[in-house]
């Protein structure tokens, strides 16, 4: 499994006042996990930025802590950003222990192209985005492919139990869980009025046959 390395300091500043540390390029984080309390850490903001596109949430990180023995062994958990203009406040590494197994989310990515699709026989929608897996954290797949080149009608289908998973990773979600499905062109779809909006016309239509009964006065 790929895994990726990244340098931290011991971080003193806290609360408010990391801001001073983001405005030098320094990012807050913190550490925490499997046999130790949290250790607040700080990393320089490019490299990070870097780690991150890489590993996103299912790829070892080793923090490598100044004066410092050993990495500290980790994913990625929570990532807190700016709600306006989008830059990273603060990260949590998750360390982990090599020797259990956990659990994760792991992203489904859809592959290939689907005959019905390609040849305007229907439309392949994805209802399922994510698998919950667990396994030891060197086996943790970082993405769960989802091959559609095999769907060439409309309602074929993909489920959980489809999927390609390694005999390492036992899946959580319900194998018979919907993954994608082809669907009729919207061209062709019927469109299906709400029960309750059906139900009001309904009441709409027997007012006026009643209204037209009543004798005038």
């Amino acid at each position: 499994m790929e895994q990726i390395r990244i340098e931290a300091k011991v971080r003193d500043t806290l609360g408010k006042k990391t801001r001073f540390l983001r405005r030098q390029g320094i990012t807050p984080a913190s550490i925490y996990g499997a046999g130790m309390s949290s250790r607040s850490i700080q990393v320089d903001t490019p490299k990070l930025k870097r780690v991150l596109m890489r590993a996103g949430r299912n790829v070892l990180v080793n923090v490598e802590v100044a004066e410092e023995p050993a990495p500290y062994t980790t994913f990625v958990r929570e990532t807190q950003r700016h709600p306006v203009s989008g830059e990273i406040l603060h990260v949590n590494f998750y360390k982990v222990d090599l020797t259990q197994a956990i659990v994760s989310d792991v992203p489904i990515v859809l592959t290939g192209e689907a005959p019905a699709e390609r040849l305007g026989v229907g439309m392949v929608i994805q209802y399922l985005n994510q698998l919950q897996v667990e396994c030891l954290p060197t086996d943790m797949p970082r993405e769960i492919t989802a091959d559609v080149s095999v769907l060439q009608e409309v309602d074929q289908a993909l489920h959980v139990r489809d999927l390609p998973v390694g005999p390492a990773v036992k899946v959580l979600t319900d194998p018979e869980q919907l993954v994608v499905r082809v669907n009729p062109p919207r061209a062709e779809e019927e469109e299906e009025k709400p029960a309750a909006e059906v139900v009001e016309e309904e009441e709409e239509a027997k007012a006026e046959a009643e209204t037209e009964q009543e004798p005038e006065q």
